[in-house]
């Protein structure tokens, strides 16, 4: 695919606010990553009223959470007023620089552990973190599929921005907590998940792992078609026990 940079996507288009970046060889509408082409608001540049509160168990900073509930704000306006909500951006800046994120990640923040995880793996300097910007930027159609799902990029401000100038480094899937139990575990899970246990030896975090595990297996929506045909996979589910993958990561957002 061949990349535009900022001002020639603006040319054929002054509406134009997001660029869906497609992989080559990539059919599948649920992963695509996303190119802001005009700068989304800051903390202090968005308007103290586009919040809206969220209930989320894990420890998130004050930048983590603001964001969220600005997103959270989005998708309520946009259930809402669809029109409404194309009046403002959907993205927004999540850090300014690697202080911010790193002060995140030494207090526990959630995300911001993920995305220094990210980074860390991808061994950027931090200096040149420092003259960027982290932003957080969705589907601006909601009702698309894969639009639940939060994409993260770091774009240097020292370059002009363009698609070349925007690197996506991470994309988590949201669940609100209405579809949480249905959605990804089946109806049978909902007890389980109403306990919570810090330890992950613990007989109920065997016992969820084992729910998703045969979720995994039966398949009934085909998209764990990649997952079945990994023989790794089979010959661990066949002696009882969980495979030790890498999952996706979750935030459930109430």
């Amino acid at each position: 695919m061949t990349h535009l940079d900022a001002d020639e996507i603006l040319q054929l288009n002054d509406k134009i606010n997001t660029f869906v970046l497609v992989k080559p060889n990539q059919i599948d509408d649920h992963d695509v990553d996303l190119f802001v082409v005009k700068p989304p608001p800051s903390e202090r540049e968005r308007d103290p009223a586009h919040r809206a509160p969220v209930q989320i168990a894990s420890p998130l900073c004050n930048g983590c959470r603001s964001a969220l509930e600005y997103f959270s704000f989005f998708y309520t306006l946009q259930s809402r007023d669809a029109n409404a909500s194309e009046k403002i951006p959907s993205a927004c800046i999540l850090h300014a620089g690697a202080r911010t994120l790193q002060g995140g990640d030494n207090a526990g923040c959630h995300l911001c552990i993920l995305l220094m995880a990210n980074l860390r793996v991808k061994r950027l300097a931090m200096s040149s973190i420092d003259h960027s910007n982290i932003e957080m930027c969705w589907r601006s159609d909601l009702s698309k599929p894969g639009a639940r799902q939060l994409h993260f990029a770091l774009t240097h401000r020292g370059h002009p921005r363009s698609s070349g100038n925007y690197w996506n480094i991470l994309r988590l899937r949201l669940w609100p907590a209405s579809e949480f139990d249905m959605s990804l575990l089946g109806k049978g899970a909902a007890k389980i998940m109403s306990e919570r246990h810090s330890n992950t030896r613990s007989e109920q975090s065997r016992e969820m792992a084992l729910v998703r595990l045969a979720r995994c297996q039966a398949n009934r929506d085909g998209i764990h078609d990649q997952c079945n045909r990994q023989e790794e996979v089979r010959e661990v589910a066949a002696r009882g026990m969980v495979a030790n993958t890498t999952p996706r990561r979750l935030i459930i957002v109430c």
